[in-house]
């Protein structure tokens, strides 16, 4: 009998060892690991999530989101996501920022930070954001009130040098032949919220002021002194000063003499 107890001896500790593998086996959980969208089962005895990150050495930062939290408790079936947050550095129309984002791509996270899809965009939207960051530029898409010989229609151009260079195109900034008729003083202004009708002021604009006109006439205005013109759409009241009959905005009247002048003797006609 003595020779046979190394044998039942051995066997019993191969028995227990399996019945210990067999116990911590039954006490595993399958988890789901997605990390920026890849994912992996992995079987853990770790409680929580950050036990189970850390095991796997999948290491979080303050710029990361973590679902469910790391002190959530893990059991058979668990899903945990975890999403490295990225530095973008975006230029929106001349105005640059730094962000952190977990968009993994530059459409992700034009999405996220709900710039316009109709944006230009100096990079491809499908272009992959790394954890070291990305820097693009975004162009606003703009919509442009022309004016060509008396008619009016809105355009749609992205950035402002676009926005210019298409109004150029349509020819609102001059008119072709010079205004016949009426002559009086025209000078500029730049200031003020709100012209008489109710828009935004935009002293850059087309526009310009009458005390008489009515609203959204269409007036063309020569300088004699060069011969330049420009139609502008009147939308304000004024000039109340004698001997002129037309205030136009900074923009229009820099396109028929030099802002230095003040004011210059002019003719007039209405257009439309």
């Amino acid at each position: 009998m003595r020779k046979f107890i190394p044998v039942i001896a051995a066997g019993a500790l191969l028995f227990g060892a399996l019945g210990a593998y067999g116990a911590t086996e039954a006490m595993a959980s399958d988890v789901v690991l997605s990390v920026d969208g890849q994912h992996s089962t992995v079987r853990t005895l770790a409680p929580t999530v950050g036990q189970v990150l850390a095991e796997k050495d999948v290491t979080v930062g303050e710029h990361d989101t973590v679902v469910p939290s790391l002190a959530s408790k893990v059991t058979g079936g668990s899903e945990i996501s975890v999403r490295y947050g990225r530095p973008i550095t975006v230029t929106i129309d001349g105005k640059q920022t730094t962000m952190w984002t977990t968009a993994t791509t530059v459409e992700e996270a034009l999405g996220l930070f709900g710039i316009d899809s109709g944006a230009k965009i100096s990079t491809s939207r499908s272009t992959t954001i790394s954890r070291e960051g990305l820097s693009f530029d975004v162009n606003s898409p703009r919509n442009v009130t022309v004016t060509v010989d008396g008619a009016t229609k809105q355009v749609t151009a992205t950035g402002t040098a676009a926005a210019r260079a298409q109004v150029t195109l349509v020819g609102t900034k001059t008119a072709t032949t010079p205004a016949t008729g009426n002559s009086c003083g025209v000078s500029w202004y730049a200031t003020g919220s709100r012209t008489a009708n109710g828009e935004a002021f935009n002293p850059d604009g087309l526009t310009a002021a009458s005390k008489t006109l009515p609203f959204n006439t269409q007036v063309k205005v020569t300088n004699p002194a060069n011969g330049n013109s420009v139609i502008v759409r009147i939308n304000d009241r004024g000039p109340y000063v004698t001997g002129r009959c037309l205030d136009l905005a900074r923009g229009a009247f820099s396109q028929i003499a030099s802002l230095g002048t003040g004011a210059i003797t002019a003719t007039w006609e209405v257009v439309g």
